[in-house]
């Protein structure tokens, strides 16, 4: 289980990137998801598309260096969990997480991108 939940983390950042130009693991403020969501407020999407986005403005979380990773332990770290930091992510509960990540964004994320 543990090489495939590191691959959903790869593929999390490279389809995200993909559908928004923008990087999901990003805290740079410039391709940061919460940039992407500034954006797509100033398109024709509707309110109801952009609150079920709104947890994608907490990029920080997701985002968060080693160190401030102990700040959100219940969360995915791709940056400790892909430079082996992280070396009890590989279990069931972690790997639910990864895989409703990767479905958020390959098909929610999607769909109001496209539609917008």
């Amino acid at each position: 289980m543990g090489t495939i939940d590191t691959c959903f983390v790869d593929q999390i950042d490279g389809i995200f990137r993909e559908i928004t130009s923008k990087e999901i693991f990003s805290k740079r403020d410039n391709s940061s998801p919460g940039r992407w969501l500034d954006e797509m407020n100033n398109m024709n999407v509707t309110k109801l598309s952009l609150a079920v986005l709104e947890p994608l403005r907490k990029s920080e979380v997701f985002a968060s260096n080693f160190k401030n990773a102990i700040n959100y332990p219940f969360m995915i770290h791709r940056n400790s969990i892909l430079h082996g930091y992280e070396t009890d992510f590989m279990n069931e509960t972690n790997a639910y997480k990864t895989i409703s990540l990767l479905n958020y964004i390959g098909t929610i994320v999607y769909d109001i991108t496209n539609k917008k």
